[in-house]
């Protein structure tokens, strides 16, 4: 799976999680006995929808780290 992560124009890496990029999230955390955890280090931007997503995989036991 491919997420944008892109330069602003002071340089910095910022990266960008839609809800475009749900469907593809989704299948991903829907592997029954996989470990998953999501580092959120080089993410600064994220939609509402996304928010939403990231609280209801983290409500059912994904763990989220450098948030």
């Amino acid at each position: 799976m491919t997420l944008k992560i892109e330069r602003n124009s002071d340089g910095r890496t910022i990266g960008r999680v839609r809800s475009e990029h749900l469907e593809k999230l989704k299948k991903q955390t829907g592997v029954k006995g996989a470990s998953i955890v999501f580092d959120m280090e080089c993410v600064t931007l994220v939609d509402l929808e996304v928010v939403r997503f990231l609280n209801a995989c983290e409500k059912s036991g994904i763990e989220l780290i450098h948030c």
